[in-house]
């Protein structure tokens, strides 16, 4: 037995999920971590059950999806009904109504007094590469900026984008060119050294200068920025950096990508964090 397999074994709180572990251990990749090492068997509400009959408050809510909570009795009826009628149909293929429906829902709750469409994707490193991609064929530039400490996943170029190496980004370099990174505005840590008190907002003079920079000027094509970040230690920023920010973009006509994968929907007291920056939905 490994001492990896040891050591998780000693701090599980029961045999059957022991047992589990030893499959997990031959037949699952290492690639995946783990948390927690016990086997749930039952959810409801804010709880979950292992197999071994341990109850537990679920902190980590599926890493922040189950917003009502495990097994919700409307998401549940929902489901049942969608169940009895089809499942899994690729809108690519053939048109069904709940998709437009949701694009109909989504354009209503967006920030933005403007005509929107919705693309819906499997996850949230297709979603930021799929943002990219727009951005580039709609201004026909090739960069985009980032900040420090950011996560947009585990693909290749929403690795290029994370501003963290470790744990994700070690061991899989080289990542695609024509990305840039630049300091995040986290006044408890100030990148620029200045005390909370008398934050100036320097940090944004860094942005301001790529952005106009002569080999930059006219080849970036978007900034990607999160309104709070998460895997960065749920860090906000000043309300005048991010109004700032979208003045910049708009000035020089750089689509600004508002990803949310973590603070929405409703994480933050509002359907989307951008609204506490004044991003209106009217």
């Amino acid at each position: 037995m490994s001492a990896r397999k040891s050591e998780e074994i000693e701090q599980l709180p029961g045999r059957r999920s022991a047992e589990l572990i030893e499959l997990r251990e031959k037949y699952v990749t290492h690639a995946l971590g783990i948390v927690c090492p016990s086997f749930i068997e039952r959810a409801e509400g804010e709880f979950l059950t292992d197999v071994d009959g341990n109850r537990y408050i679920d902190m980590a809510s599926g890493i922040g999806v189950n917003a009502l909570g495990n097994r919700h009795p409307a998401v549940l009826d929902a489901v049942r009904g969608q169940l009895d009628r089809y499942l899994h149909l690729c809108f690519g293929v053939v048109y069904f109504e709940e998709y437009v429906r949701l694009a109909e829902r989504l354009a209503r709750l967006t920030p933005g007094d403007f005509d929107k469409r919705s693309y819906l994707n499997n996850s949230g490193s297709e979603a930021v590469e799929n943002a990219f991609k727009v951005a580039r064929y709609y201004t026909k530039r090739p960069k985009i900026v980032s900040f420090s400490n950011a996560f947009y996943g585990r693909t290749m170029y929403a690795l290029a984008l994370t501003g963290k190496d470790a744990p994700y980004k070690q061991g899989f370099e080289p990542f695609p060119a024509e990305v840039i990174h630049t300091a995040y505005p986290y006044c408890y840590r100030c990148p620029c050294g200045k005390e909370r008190e008398s934050c100036s907002l320097e940090c944004f003079d860094e942005i301001y200068r790529l952005v106009n920079d002569v080999s930059n000027r006219s080849r970036i094509a978007s900034v990607i920025f999160e309104p709070m970040q998460g895997e960065g230690g749920y860090v906000v920023p000043p309300e005048e950096y991010v109004k700032e920010l979208s003045k910049l973009c708009t000035d020089k006509s750089v689509v600004l990508i508002d990803d949310e994968i973590q603070t929405g929907f409703g994480r933050t007291g509002k359907m989307y964090c951008a609204e506490h920056f004044g991003w209106s939905r009217t």
